[in-house]
């Protein structure tokens, strides 16, 4: 159902700051911003947020959760967030 109602999931521009074992990106339409993050390994990863990312305020896609990003998120393995703005 988000993807459906999100022109920047399906049509943004594309910017990803994934590593070996953290994919990252945000897509960007208009306004709208989304950032998804996910862990790809089976272990827990502390993964240091861009500078672009770093410090700013989304809501979780889902459930419209108000969430602060600091410097660094740690992820559990194999888990995601979705977030826009």
């Amino acid at each position: 159902a988000f993807r459906n109602s999100s022109l920047a999931i399906r049509q943004g521009q594309l910017t990803s700051y994934s590593t070996a074992d953290i994919c990252a990106f945000t897509k960007q339409q208009g306004t709208e911003q989304v950032f998804v993050i996910a862990n790809l390994k089976n272990s827990v990863i502390n993964y240091t947020l861009p500078t672009a990312i770093a410090g700013t305020n989304w809501s979780d896609a889902f459930n419209s959760t108000s969430m602060s990003l600091n410097t660094q998120i740690t992820m559990q393995p194999y888990t995601y967030l979705v977030m826009k703005k």
